[in-house]
């Protein structure tokens, strides 16, 4: 295999730094250690090890070992996270048990010119049952305070030939990085780089000859592993910027994806060869495609359900609120059932499997040409090439009239083609009965839209008064829905003050705030104190009111991120100011059009003057979500246009 290349670009310069870890050994000098980016950063990773693995168990087969040691200085409070560490590991049964091995750490102060250290004791240990497959282990590092140096080593003990990811970049820089990885000559491995990472280092790679005894009779044979390394200093932080989704998207990783076996005598298995294989294996486990099936346990409430004359759309929301009532999303993620379909159902709870796949088997007995989808979610990042590993989470999509409609039923105000936004992830792969496959497209085509129309006077004491209607719909009105349904007058007022802390709000009516098939429709009245400035004779006013944009949120002159929008968007807001009496406008701003790529987006900006009253419209539209970082020197200007268009001021005079 040829050695990876290295495509990253070091962000930062670190202070040189090359004696040689060895735990325990802390020196007075490390507390002084620091990253030369003119950052303030809150640790610092002054060492990471990971070196994965395999031992031959007579009777059992290879066994997985993933050593860590780590050694990080805290610089700030923030930093004081770092203290607790959580190991997330198989605890299904006795023979399929990860274990976690010889922990051993430490935290060292430096007090009065001295290194002290204090032990990690097993007080300081603890352990957590997440389900019945999964148990949480972590441990919380004694007398940490800011300045301190925590290190602790531990192994993981696993019977599993599948390797989890590696992150090869932290939140903060790393001093020394050291990787090692043994890939076992009878596993077929997949080695891969996460291609949204700007850091990917490089790996050398050679063939490690191993001298073991396998079989009942320990018969000596010689095996060539490939033996993955890496040595590294100064590794630069992934650092967030403002709306780049998550973080995880793009830290540099290395994903291991076990592909298949080819033990002595034995055929090659493979696991994962292309899409096509990924998806028929998942339908083909009893956990996915057998679930499908199940379908006696609902069939009486299905058919009290469907009434005589119901179109298709009718039904499929029929189907998709039934889902909704009778098995509640319990927060897990999988593409497999946890509890089984029926289950679920009868018990009222179960994982995203668990309630979209009830969808899928519905629909199906229904008649529809109903299927279900496998998708990534937005934490879990996008796959690259074939994997089971790839997919985590899994919708139902049923197709009318020649298109694809997208139900996830896991969000009590999620609607159809109206998805939650962790599912929302570029691409997902739909399965159709007997395996073959296909993509679709996640994000929805159609723009969400927020409109307002206000009428605004200007009271004598040069104070706005106001009334106003709104309307929101797609993941506007979603958003709004999961955030402020069930509040009171009071509560919801604050959706539309937002940040403006001059903005009185009153008067509030909200319809079908709890009907996610419909847009939400708003009216209230405000008293707004900032919007207008009184010198001399004059009356200068902000157009665009509280909506106004009055600072850009992309400062930066570059961006290594993409900027992530979510979803397509649409807003409108139609402000009618009276001019008062007495006074005449002297001067209006001038109306533009700011474009974004072409038809990519725009800004319109139009301020005219209708008899006695100024009519301003300000409409923002962007029919993509993404924004790229080659692209983001164009958008970040058409935000500072945006901005100084906004801050023009509408002038009137006395008469």
């Amino acid at each position: 295999m040829k050695k990876l290349i290295f495509i990253g670009i070091l962000l930062f310069s670190i202070n040189s730094f090359g004696q040689d870890i060895k735990f325990g050994k802390v020196s007075k000098e490390d507390f002084n250690l620091t990253a030369n980016d003119s950052l303030d950063h809150d640790a610092l990773f002054i060492y990471r090890n990971v070196d994965i693995n395999f031992t031959y168990v007579t009777g059992s087969g290879f066994n997985q070992n993933r050593n860590v040691h780590e050694r990080i200085l805290i610089k700030n409070e923030e930093g004081l996270r770092y203290a607790t560490k959580r190991i997330r590991l198989w605890d299904k049964n006795s023979k399929t048990r990860e274990l976690l091995r010889n922990l051993k750490g430490a935290t060292y102060n430096l007090v009065d010119g001295k290194v002290k250290k204090s032990k990690l004791r097993r007080s300081g240990e603890f352990e957590e049952d997440l389900n019945e497959r999964w148990k949480l282990e972590s441990f919380t590092m004694p007398d940490v305070r800011i300045g301190s140096i925590i290190e602790y080593k531990y192994y993981i003990d696993s019977p599993f030939p599948s390797i989890d990811d590696i992150d090869l970049q932290q939140s903060v820089p790393t001093l020394q990085q050291d990787i090692k990885v043994q890939l076992v000559e009878y596993y077929l491995y997949n080695v891969l780089f996460n291609p949204r990472a700007n850091y990917v280092p490089q790996f050398s790679e050679e063939i490690k000859r191993k001298n073991i005894a396998m079989g009942n009779n320990a018969q000596r044979v010689t095996t060539s592993d490939r033996l993955l390394t890496l040595s590294k200093k100064n590794i630069p932080a992934l650092e967030a910027e403002p709306m780049s989704g998550n973080l995880e998207n793009f830290r540099a990783r290395m994903i291991i994806e076990l592909a298949g076996t080819r033990f002595p005598n034995s055929t090659i298995e493979n696991f994962s060869t292309s899409w096509e294989a990924v998806s028929k294996n998942i339908l083909d486990n009893k956990n996915f495609g057998d679930q499908i099936k199940q379908r006696k346990h609902f069939k009486e409430d299905l058919i009290r359900a469907i009434k005589p004359g119901m179109s298709d759309e009718e039904k499929i929301s029929v189907v998709f609120n039934l889902v909704k009532s009778k098995i509640k999303w319990d927060g897990n993620y999988g593409k497999f059932a946890y509890q089984g379909i029926k289950k679920a159902y009868k018990e009222g709870n179960g994982n995203v499997a668990d309630v979209n796949l009830t969808i899928v088997a519905m629909l199906q007995e229904l008649g529809f040409n109903a299927n279900p989808v496998l998708v990534s979610s937005r934490s879990n990042g996008i796959p690259i090439v074939p994997t089971q590993d790839g997919f985590n989470y899994v919708i139902a999509a049923v197709n009318v009239d020649g298109n694809e409609v997208l139900l996830d039923a896991t969000e009590p105000y999620s609607a159809p083609n109206l998805l939650p936004f962790r599912a929302t992830n570029w691409q997902g792969r739909l399965i159709v009965e007997g395996g073959a496959s296909s993509w679709v497209e996640l994000s929805t085509p159609i723009l969400s839209s927020e409109i307002k129309i206000m009428e605004v006077d200007i009271e004598e004491d040069f104070t706005l008064r106001g009334k106003v209607q709104q309307k929101e719909t797609g993941h506007i009105a979603y958003k709004t829905r999961n955030e402020y349904a069930g509040s009171n007058e009071k509560n919801i007022s604050q959706h539309f003050i937002g940040n403006n802390q001059n903005l009185e709000v009153t008067n509030v009516e909200v319809k079908e705030l709890n009907t996610p098939s419909e847009a939400i429709i708003s009216s209230y009245e405000f008293k707004y104190k900032d919007g207008v400035d009184n010198i001399g004779d004059k009356i200068y006013i902000t157009p665009m009111l509280y909506e106004a944009t009055d600072e850009n949120p992309f400062k930066r002159e570059e961006r290594n991120l993409p900027v992530d929008l979510v979803y397509p968007f649409k807003t409108n807001a139609l402000i009618n100011i009276n001019i008062p009496d007495g006074y005449k406008v002297e001067s209006l701003p001038e109306s533009k059009k700011l474009v974004y790529e072409e038809n990519t987006g725009y800004y319109s900006f139009i301020v005219e003057q209708k008899g006695n009253v100024i009519s301003v419209r300000g409409t923002f539209k962007m029919n993509e979500t993404l924004v790229m970082p080659y692209n983001y020197g164009i958008w970040r200007q058409f935000f500072i246009t945006i901005v100084d268009t906004n801050a023009e001021k509408i002038v009137l005079t006395k008469i």
